[in-house]
């Protein structure tokens, strides 16, 4: 149960990447505990972010990533540009 989506490109094609803010909107809609995670899909590959309890209301959902789930290192333009956002259902 993942979705992603392509995202339009940054609008600078030089400069440093402070970090990226994973933001989502959402809720559940049935009884019992759902818990949701931030996906990055980055070359083929899904990193998980953070798990969240949903609870019955709309709410926005952030994490902030200083550093690519994928290197370790200073995200980059292209790594950014060539990157999938989305969520996953994990319980």
């Amino acid at each position: 149960q993942v979705d992603t989506y392509a995202m339009a490109n940054l609008a600078s094609v030089t400069g440093l990447i402070y970090g990226v803010q994973y933001l989502e909107y959402a809720r559940k809609d049935n009884a019992g505990t759902r818990t949701v995670a931030p996906v990055a899909r980055i070359g083929g590959t899904d990193y998980l972010g953070s798990d969240v309890n949903l609870g019955n209301s709309y709410a926005y959902l952030h994490e902030i990533k200083e550093v690519s789930p994928a290197t370790a290192a200073a995200w980059t333009i292209s790594e950014i540009n060539d990157m999938e956002f989305g969520i996953k259902v994990t319980a």
